[in-house]
């Protein structure tokens, strides 16, 4: 971070996830969901500091991936590839968010579902959503 700060320039991608802002009542998630919340607490502060500098910090939920942890839900068996996202996904969003195109998503949760410029426009109205940050209890699913 202290290079990218001193180039000027940079992207910090978190890998997030939903259970960070969103119980997941799918099955005990303590430690992951707490391990996620930490996530994007730590994304938040230091999308903060160094909100002038031309680094951005963005956290992003990777949605539900086929993975020896997920194989551990209840109904994984029954779920169908459509409840999935894939891999490739993730990873065209990661490159979208650092090629600089969408540097306006700074200090914001971003889904690998989302369309990356709809995402934009609805934060041009609205700035505070998807802020990086806890929200209280009883709120909607944050990644509407």
């Amino acid at each position: 971070l202290p290079a990218m700060v001193a180039a000027g320039r940079g992207h910090v991608v978190n890998l997030a996830s939903r259970t960070a802002v969103w119980d997941d009542t799918a099955g005990p998630s303590s430690a992951y969901g707490t391990s996620k919340a930490a996530l994007v607490r730590l994304g938040q502060a230091v999308a903060a500091e160094v909100a002038t500098t031309g680094v951005v910090v963005i956290a992003l939920s990777p949605g539900l991936v086929r993975s020896n942890m997920t194989a551990c839900r209840p109904g994984y068996a029954s779920m169908g590839d459509a409840e999935f996202v894939t891999v490739d996904r993730t990873v065209d969003h990661v490159l979208a968010l650092v090629s600089g195109a969408h540097d306006h998503l700074h200090g914001h949760l971003v889904h690998a579902l989302d369309d990356l410029e709809a995402l934009g426009a609805r934060l041009a109205t609205d700035p505070t959503r998807r802020r990086l940050g806890l929200g209280p209890v009883g709120v909607d699913d944050p990644f509407t």
